[in-house]
Parts: C-alpha cells; sequence; structure tokens
C-alpha cells in the first residue's frame, strides 16, 4: 500500500518535477528503497511516453504510406490518360498530314485547270 501511496503523489508531482528531485537527491540516497522506488516510476513513465511516440510515429508512417499509395495509383492513371493523349496527337497529326497533302494536290491541280 505504500508503493501505491508513494506512486499516487509521484502522479500528482509529474513527472518532470520528479525526474528533477531526483537529479537533486531530494528522493533519498542513492540505493535506498525510497530511491529505487522512484526511479522505477520514472523509468517506467520514460518507457510508456517513448512507446506512445513510438505508436504516433507507427501510425505517421501507415498514413504516409497509404497516401503515397493513393499517390502512385493516381499518377498511373494520369500516365494512361496522357499516353492515350499522346497517341490520339499522332493520328490526328497524321489526318493534318493526309489534309495538307490533299490541299496541295488540289492546289496543284487547280493551277492546271485555270
Amino acid at each position: 500500500m505504500v508503493a501505491h501511496n508513494l506512486f499516487t503523489q509521484l502522479e500528482e508531482l509529474g513527472l518532470p518535477r520528479v525526474k528533477n528531485d531526483l537529479a537533486m537527491g531530494k528522493c533519498g540516497q542513492v540505493g535506498s528503497e525510497h530511491h529505487n522506488a522512484v526511479s522505477s516510476w520514472v523509468k517506467l513513465q520514460d518507457e510508456a511516453l517513448a512507446a506512445a511516440a513510438a505508436a504516433r510515429a507507427d501510425e505517421r508512417e501507415d498514413r504516409m504510406i497509404s497516401i503515397s499509395a493513393n499517390a502512385l495509383s493516381i499518377a498511373k492513371e494520369d500516365l494512361a490518360i496522357a499516353r492515350s493523349s499522346a497517341e490520339s496527337a499522332r493520328l490526328q497529326a497524321r489526318w493534318a498530314m493526309w489534309a495538307a497533302i490533299i490541299a496541295t494536290v488540289a492546289a496543284i491541280v487547280a493551277m492546271f485547270k485555270a
């Protein structure tokens, strides 16, 4: 029950204050039961913070992977559209070339008829 009360007190003080008190030697002699309990509590709190930070980093990484996959899908779709447009432009250029040839032939024929 004493440890529970100690942990409650530590929670109330907060991690930064407890770390400061521990560093200033206000938590008993190094190696004492009280000092060891406070050190263990600080270590557990630090580990919990590190685990939470790692979980947030994993979530950010998952979101970034999802965004990247979506961007890749959009880019592939845009590439397909661009390829289709390029093919259509080549076809239109071919028709324009034939139209120019026909117009040239028609102009030559009209020149000789006149």
